[in-house]
């Protein structure tokens, strides 16, 4: 059996964001990833708002303000610290020339940093349909937060993949995902995918 011997890292609040952490160390081994963070950033999405109003003391009146609008801020889930090695392979820049739309790595970057939201292949309790909204309004503030399904749905009647975007069957498969979690038998993986050392071996 394989081993795994990679620093640990903080706790995920999912099983979506392991796997990606998983599918980020693979990366890093091969050099495509300098490094990756989780949770590092909140950015301000607008700012609370108080409503003034006058208080009547005995003597005199009082200036007050009163809760209006809370904050809201968004903390996308991963930062990815992209080598240039990886650049037209897995990531591109975003502003730079596009020769052809179809043939655009998976991955969306600024400055060779990509800002990752994980969400499983369901929206449960609306919460993708929310995590859209502040990737779009983020990015009229000029950050990109690129939403990233690790594991597809695989539908026990057709076949068919949602989304047929995700992630795995897209590029490869982490090695550690190829076991289960708890006790690291081999994984029953119902789509169709290959490990990262098969990956490389297609692009040459």
């Amino acid at each position: 059996m394989e081993k795994f011997d990679h620093e640990p890292r903080d706790f995920f609040r999912s099983d979506g964001e392991m796997y990606f952490s998983w599918w980020l160390d693979d990366m890093m081994d091969e050099g495509y990833i300098d490094d990756w963070t989780y949770e590092e950033e909140v950015f301000d999405l607008a700012f609370p708002v108080k409503l003034p109003w006058k208080k009547q003391l005995k003597t005199k009146v009082k200036d007050m303000e009163m809760s209006f609008l809370e904050k809201c801020t968004y903390n996308p889930d991963f930062k990815i610290y992209w080598n240039e090695k990886a650049k037209g392979e897995f990531y591109h820049n975003l502003g730079e020339i596009i020769t052809d739309p179809k043939t655009l790595p998976y991955f969306a970057a600024q400055d060779n940093i990509s800002r990752i939201e994980i969400k499983p292949n369901h929206d449960f309790q609306n919460k993708t349909a929310q995590a859209v909204i502040k990737i779009k309004w983020l990015m009229q503030l000029g950050t990109y937060v690129q939403l990233v399904i690790p594991v597809p749905k695989v539908s026990a009647k057709t076949g068919k993949l949602n989304p047929a975007s995700a992630l795995f069957n897209n590029t490869f498969i982490p090695r550690r995902f190829a076991y289960t979690n708890a006790t690291m038998k081999p994984r029953k993986i119902n789509f169709k995918h290959i490990t990262l050392k098969q990956w490389q071996d297609i692009k040459q």
